[in-house]
């Protein structure tokens, strides 16, 4: 008579349930490529929790902040702006040629504002802070000195939102 094959082992308990929750955060905080991070969120659901939470991306910001890419450059009295990226030796020059890269004119990006309502030469640039752009109709000033904005729209010129 033959003998039944042996049981199979026991599945072996997740990682999460294994480590402490702080000693799986202060690992994947440490990770050097933001790419890695994004890799272990979709590893299962239990990371993906802890990776999105407001804490944990809080903690994440504190340690790795956003690469300075460049400067957008105003043009025409502010009705255009134009793209200068960081260049080597930057640490960030490689990604900065890539966003250079994507707001060329001959990309889907918009560096004249003409995906907003009326004319593009209508909104003048105001400010840019973490790639968005404060425009406004064009100001007028009242008797008084103080200027007057019709209409304000804060946009992301590479995403033409």
């Amino acid at each position: 008579m033959a003998s039944l094959p042996p049981p199979p082992p026991p599945p072996r308990p997740l990682l999460l349930t294994v480590l402490p929750q702080e000693l799986v955060v202060e690992i994947l905080i440490r990770l050097d490529d933001l790419a890695d991070l994004a890799r272990a969120a979709s590893a299962c659901r239990a990371l993906r929790r802890l990776i999105t939470s407001r804490a944990f991306l809080r903690r994440v910001h504190a340690l790795h902040p956003r690469p300075l890419l460049g400067l957008l450059h105003l043009e025409h009295h502010g009705s255009r702006c134009r793209f200068l990226p960081a260049e080597p030796p930057h640490p960030s020059a490689a990604t900065a040629a890539a966003v250079a890269r994507a707001f060329d004119s001959d990309s889907d990006s918009d560096s004249s504002f003409s995906f907003l309502p009326g004319r593009s030469g209508d909104w003048r640039l105001r400010d840019v802070r973490h790639g968005l752009a404060v425009l406004s109709t064009r100001h007028a000033v009242t008797d008084d000195g103080c200027f007057s904005f019709p209409d304000v729209v804060v946009c992301n010129p590479l995403r033409r939102r």
